[in-house]
Parts: structure tokens; sequence; C-alpha cells
């Protein structure tokens, strides 16, 4: 099978995130919507790839809000005491089992050279959260293990992209004298990042009838690694960059200008044991944090704020559906962009009165009584209109100016259309990149909503 290497997915979202930028030609929206529950349980229910989903989800769509901002997000990793962490390998693949990075109480983001080992070579439970060393050099903790500093993420980008499943990285291209500290921080790290690095070591073979501990060489194209093996018994059980005497290994020892390399062990009696170097990113670990991370997805954040410009409904169990919509357009015909903050998907029958209104509810459905049409309410807030959608179900019969609407089930209430309003878009254009079934949201007019769409390669 075919592998896709990880330079070609961020090529891939690279590419997104430039388009997202092209504020002159291209805008991407928040969508929610679905008024109607999933089922006689109200379960959602899993979204599949096809095609018939999403006509669905566009015919039911109420209301949208221009996405705010965007950042490569990897899932969310805070450190918690007495769990074994991942040293970084570039032999793994994805994310291992064990996180390789984590995130600690103040928000700051460090990446694990090195686990903490038993004498027997096994791994240490973390008992000390790494904190501090902001410069980026790696440091040791007293538990054994090797942590380096990449970032930190300030309160403004918490808000928009730290989520209980996902948090932000990035790499920071340029600053000023009004960039914030966590910027200056970062680009100290990027700036201070050693080309060439080799940060770690695998041990393949533990060989046999090691006596002492045996001498370890990297031969290959840089120079200045060092490492020190250890044994237990007579194998070799680790081997691990060379520190001083604080435990630390700084940089001067991971050495620099390595594209390749390989390790002899000689010595100490035995024979047999093999190990095989780490290796950083080229340009060095830390010069780029999206890449050291394995960032894998975008995060989209916007944050609808109460009735938003009364483009968005208030009331119980309002949406089900959340989804992300690029280029949506006025009407088909036309083809002009909407390029409005917040806009209404959904058509509206103005009445002759507020009695029919106050009458309704949402999700009840209304039929008109020559057209034969049907639609599901989703919104009575304002005194002389309902806004509705339709669907498969329903039909897409148009409603008739002049014609009674009664409330299917219950002839007693009814009114007449005295016109039939289009919403503010057509929610059949643009491209519809993401759907997400959620459980029924309610919605006050105090309420902000926290839209974080992910989309990952």
């Amino acid at each position: 099978m075919p592998v896709v290497s990880d330079t070609f997915k961020k090529q891939v979202l690279d590419e997104l995130l430039s388009d997202f930028a092209d504020s002159d030609n291209v805008r991407y929206y928040a969508a929610i919507g679905r008024a109607e529950d999933w089922n006689d349980s109200d379960i959602a229910t899993v979204p599949t790839n096809n095609a018939r989903l999403f006509r669905l989800a566009r015919s039911s769509m109420q209301s949208v809000k221009l996405i705010e901002d965007v950042s490569y997000v990897i899932p969310r990793r805070t450190w918690v005491a007495n769990l074994i962490y991942s040293p970084y390998d570039d032999n793994d693949v994805g994310f291992p089992e064990n996180p390789f990075y984590v995130i600690n109480s103040n928000n700051e983001v460090y990446i694990c050279l090195e686990q903490g080992k038993k004498q027997d070579g096994s791994s240490e439970l973390s008992t000390i959260q790494p904190t501090g060393n902001t410069t980026g050099t790696p440091f040791r903790t007293a538990d054994g293990y090797t942590w380096k500093f990449l970032y930190s993420i300030g309160a403004l980008r918490a808000d928009k992209f730290l989520s209980s499943a996902y948090m932000p990285v990035r790499i920071i291209t340029e600053t000023d004298s009004d960039s914030p500290a966590e910027d200056l921080q970062q680009e100290i790290v990027q700036n201070n990042a050693v080309k060439g690095q080799i940060i770690g070591y695998k041990v393949i073979n533990g060989g046999s009838g090691y006596t002492s501990n045996p001498t370890v060489q990297v031969i290959g194209d840089g120079s200045g690694a060092t490492a020190l093996a250890t044994r237990a018994g007579e194998a070799i059980v680790d081997i691990r960059v060379k520190a001083d005497s604080a435990g630390n290994s700084g940089n001067s020892y991971y050495g620099s200008g390595y594209n390749y390399a390989n390790v002899v062990i000689s010595g100490g009696g035995g024979d047999s044991a093999t190990a095989v170097p780490i290796f950083a990113q080229p340009n060095g670990l830390g010069a780029n944090a999206v890449i050291d991370l394995k960032a894998n997805g975008i995060m989209f954040n916007t944050k609808p704020d109460g009735v938003e410009n009364d483009d968005f409904i208030l009331g119980d169990e309002i949406f089900r559906q959340v989804m992300l919509l690029r280029n949506p357009r006025i009407d088909s015909a036309s083809g002009t962009l909407l390029t409005t903050t917040s806009a209404l998907a959904l058509d509206k029958l103005v009445t002759d009165g507020n009695s029919f209104v106050k009458a309704t509810v949402q999700k009840a459905r209304i039929q008109g009584t020559i057209s034969g049409a049907v639609g599901i309410i989703d919104d009575t807030n304002d005194s002389s209109s309902v806004t509705y959608h339709q669907n498969e179900d329903t039909g897409f019969k148009k409603f008739q100016v002049g014609e009674e609407i009664q409330v299917v089930g219950n002839t007693g209430i009814n009114g007449t259309i005295l016109s039939v309003d289009s919403g503010d878009f057509n929610p059949f254009t643009g491209d519809l990149l993401y759907i997400d079934n959620r459980s029924s949201v309610t919605r006050s007019a105090d309420q902000t909503e926290d839209l974080k769409i992910v989309i990952t390669i």
C-alpha cells in the first residue's frame, strides 16, 4: 500500500490555510442547522460521507457565521503525574500510544526527548511536571525525563483554539514591538534550533556478554553527537545522550549537521548490541513546532453571540448539526458571494397577524391550503412571521401569497400569507466541507456558542 508523507499532508493543510487567507475571494462560514429530532430518542446519528447527507444538511441549514480565525491543531496531551511519556522517535507513525509532548498547567508545551529509566531499562513514571527553560535548551528533571520547551499558548489563542481534545500549534513568521510575549518567546526557540541534530537512540538488540558499559560512536556526515550506554546484567538496555554533571545535555551533545549516521557499539567485553539514531527534523527541533509535533489538523473558530444581527435563532433544541461552508452565494443565478459577518438561510412567511405566529411552536409543521406546501418551523420569534425549512420528507412545494396556512394536525391554528421572503443566501451554493451531528443545542439571548471545527488528514 502506498505511503503519503507527513510533508505532503502538511502541504495540503498549508494550501487550506492559504485559501482561508485569500479574503478578497474566499469566505469560510460555520453553519448550524437541523431543527427536527434525529429519531424517536433524538440520539445523533453518525454522519457518513455521501452526497445525500450533504444535500439533506443544506436543506435544513439555518444560520452561518463568518469564521474568525484558523490554526493548526494537534491532539491535546495534558501532563499528568505518574504516567509514562514516550520520547520523540522519528520511526513512529503518527502519534504513539503514550504522548511524546505535553501541555503543562501554565499552557506551556514541551516535547519529550528521553524517558526516565530504571536500572533494568524499563520506563519510569513521570513525576515532575516540565516547566521553565523557555529558551528551548533541553533539560532533565529529577525523574530522569529530558524535555525541551517549544512554545506557550497565550490567553487569546487558548480562548480560540484550546479545547478538551485539541491544542493549537504554529510557527512564528515575524514579530514586532507589539507582538505578544509568547510569540517573542517562541521566536527565540526557533532561532536557537540547531540543524542536523541527533536527539536520541533506540536499542535494537541488547547483545550479550557485556561486563562493563561499552563505547558508543556516532558515525555520519555531522559532528558532535555523543552518547553513553547502560547495561543491565550483560545486555545493553539504554543509550542516552551524554549529559553534564547536572544531568543536562544542553545542545552540545546532540551534535549538528547530520543527514545520516549509524551507531557503532564497541568494547565492554560483549558483542551483538545494535542501536539506531533518532533524528530531529532537518532544521532542528523547535525550528517549526508544526512539524515537530506532527500537526495533522486545522481548527476553524467563530463565536455566534445571541441572535447575532437577528440571523441566529433562540429557543429550545434549536440545532443539531454544525457545518463548514466555503463561499456561499446570495443566489445561484447571480453567483454573488456572501460577504456579511452572519446570515440566515431560512425562508420566511409573513402572515396577516401575530395570533397565528404566537400559536405555533418550533418544529411544528405548517401546510398551505391551496399549494399543499409543507414546511417545518424553525423560528417564531418575529411577531408576524415564521421562518421554516423543507426537506425530502415534507417535499419542496412552494407556498403561495394569499393562501391560508394551517398547523398540521390542528386546523384551528391558521393565518394568511402576505409575503414569502427568501433567506439571505442560497444554502445549496458554495462548498460544504464538513458536517458534525450533535445532540440538540438550546440557545438564549445571552448565550455565545464557541464553534470549533477541526479538519484532520
